[in-house]
């Protein structure tokens, strides 16, 4: 059994794989620019590009690592 941190989330989504290879290459294009300009403030768009991140790994390791 996999322990999570308090106030963690596991999200998942059913998604076409084109839409998959879409969003993984909107992260992938996604820089901090673009995080603070939906961001209220720097440390929201920092967390917004932390997740992000984390989500750009997480479809690489599934095999949706555009070049």
């Amino acid at each position: 059994m996999t322990r999570m941190p308090a106030g963690s989330l596991i999200l998942r989504i059913e998604a076409t794989e084109n839409e998959v290879r879409s969003f993984a290459q909107f992260l992938k294009r996604a820089g901090l620019a673009h995080y603070r300009s939906l961001a209220v403030d720097d440390d929201e768009a920092y967390g917004m590009q932390a997740v992000a991140e984390r989500l750009r790994e997480v479809l690489a390791s599934s095999g949706f690592a555009p070049r």
